[in-house]
């Protein structure tokens, strides 16, 4: 991928020069949902919940990824000294294990609007 170099030789995770990371993941083990993919709401809620009052959900869908139910979610999270992450997860879940990509993002919480004038 060009622009992106692997984490501490890590060849799951990968940044870039603006600090963005890219990562995949496995896991053995049954997924961790607070819900069935079918009941949204119930999943929303529970994010929410575990958000509160650090975050938020942009985004949390139901997906469609080659035959297999995906959940695609962005989430905005505050961090300190200003700073917000944006989390973008696709997470595609079976029974017994599951796997995800994941990519975070650090920008300024309060970003300038400043532009250049026009004369």
């Amino acid at each position: 991928m060009t622009g992106w170099i692997p984490v501490d030789g890590d060849l799951d995770t990968w940044r870039n020069d603006a600090g963005d990371v890219l990562s995949t993941h496995y896991f053995p083990q049954p997924p961790d949902l607070p819900a069935p993919l079918g009941d949204m709401d119930s999943i929303r809620n529970a994010y929410r919940r575990l958000l509160r009052e650090r975050g938020a959900i942009i985004e949390l869908e139901l997906e469609q990824v080659m035959d297999c139910h995906a959940l695609r979610a962005i989430f905005k999270i505050a961090q300190e000294a200003n700073r917000v992450m944006y989390m973008a997860v696709l997470m595609i879940p079976f029974r017994d294990h599951n796997f995800m990509v994941k990519s975070h993002v650090l920008r300024s919480a309060h970003p300038t609007s400043e532009r250049p004038r026009s004369q």
